[in-house]
């Protein structure tokens, strides 16, 4: 869910401009700003300020800027007069601070005047920061002081789904509505959406659309509402098709329990990995399959120098172990030997429903309870005293 703030919508408006080709006029401003407080100048100073944000808004560059230059302005006119605290600013001036400067100079701010006019940025800050409890605190202070404050509401209800309290969020999302704020409406609407309630979703949207002027997101929501609700039945066509054919499978298997293997088996196999010897025992079967491999150990393939050499080849055994069930078989096999860089492949369960003919069978593999890799294998000629079977290439 797009879950968006209100402060971060108006950004996307305008492309985000390229960073400045004079960062240094930023410090530039900023000491012009200093200049004028600690001289008490405070036409100057709220001219420069306000020209600085001015080509912030213009020129989107880095939010902590913004939040930076109104925490100085803030603590530079709560503090006039208080020699220690302009002493403090100095040190914090700097072109690019870091975000927990910041943080902490706006805190430092609110902390000695609650009533600062940077709390909801410094909420909009913390929720971008993925800070989400300050954030919450701060909007919630808002919020109390300030009920009606529809966008500080909105945010407030962002804040409450970040900190896991989903119906306290639900809630919030439909106060901030009902006072105007259709941003509210689209968020609400998509968290009505993940949840399956399609209804609910496309009923508080459609409010939303009918106030002159909505929020784009709203748009956006009713669109996905529309298209969600078509590629779900697109997902169910496919859903019922796995089925049937897993349904397919298993009346398979499930009719081969009921058929004796009264034929015989012994002999080699076409399995996917390669030619397998099969040999029967009452209900116990086992199998080898003696697979030709190629390539490069680890060593080499560290030392740069070796890779001119042809690679090496070895024999990766594949050993089957299973049980007859009437004329199914359910098998696993183990892999051993070869010359592999990291790991051993792993070995695979699975179900081999053999035909009437006993020369030809169903191959399946078994994973997550799902049957996959479905093939049909068949009983070869075993070349003679081998067991060994052809290269195959990595």
């Amino acid at each position: 869910m797009p879950g968006q703030d209100v402060g971060t919508k108006q950004k996307e408006k305008t492309e985000k401009a390229e960073a400045l080709s004079e960062p240094k006029g930023w410090f530039a401003r900023l000491l012009s700003l200093k200049k004028a407080l600690e001289e008490s100048n405070w036409e100057e100073a709220q001219a420069v300020f306000k020209a600085g944000l001015k080509l912030l808004e213009e020129q989107p560059d880095d939010e902590m800027n913004v939040l930076y230059w109104t925490c100085v302005y803030e603590q530079q006119r709560f503090f006039h007069g208080a020699s220690s605290g302009i002493e403090n600013l100095k040190q914090l001036a700097q072109d690019n601070p870091t975000r927990l400067e910041a943080f902490a100079v706006a805190e430092f701010a609110l902390n000695n005047n609650p009533q600062l006019g940077i709390r909801f940025s410094l909420g909009l800050a913390y929720h971008s920061n993925s800070l989400s409890e300050l954030g919450l605190y701060h909007f919630k202070t808002i919020h109390d002081m300030d009920p009606e404050n529809a966008g500080a509401l909105h945010n407030l209800a962002l804040l409450s789904s970040e900190c896991d309290l989903p119906i306290t969020s639900v809630k919030r999302y439909k106060a901030a509505f009902k006072e105007g704020e259709t941003l509210s409406a689209a968020n609400l609407g998509y968290k009505y959406l993940e949840s399956g309630m399609h209804e609910q979703a496309n009923e508080i949207i459609l409010s939303a659309l009918k106030i002159d002027p909505h929020d784009p997101q709203v748009d956006k929501c009713y669109a996905d509402i529309i298209q969600r609700d078509k590629n779900e039945s697109g997902v169910e066509t496919e859903r019922i098709k796995n089925a049937k054919e897993q349904k397919q499978h298993l009346v398979q298997i499930g009719t081969g329990l009921e058929k004796p293997l009264d034929c015989d088996i012994n002999g080699t196999w076409s399995f996917p990995v390669g030619l397998m010897e099969l040999t029967r025992d009452g209900t116990h079967v086992t199998g080898l399959a003696e697979v030709e491999k190629s390539g490069y150990s680890l060593a080499v393939l560290m030392d740069a120098t070796g890779l001119g050499e042809a690679p090496k080849k070895q024999l990766e055994r594949h050993e089957l172990k299973g049980d007859l069930r009437g004329s199914v078989l359910f098998f696993e096999t183990q892999v051993s030997g070869g010359r592999h860089v990291f790991a051993l492949p792993k070995g695979t369960k699975g179900v081999l429903v053999f035909n009437d003919d006993g020369k030809s069978g169903t191959y399946m593999e078994i994973k997550e309870n799902q049957l996959e890799k479905v093939q049909q294998i068949e009983k070869s000629v075993p070349a003679p005293n081998s067991t060994k079977i052809q290269a195959l290439k990595e």
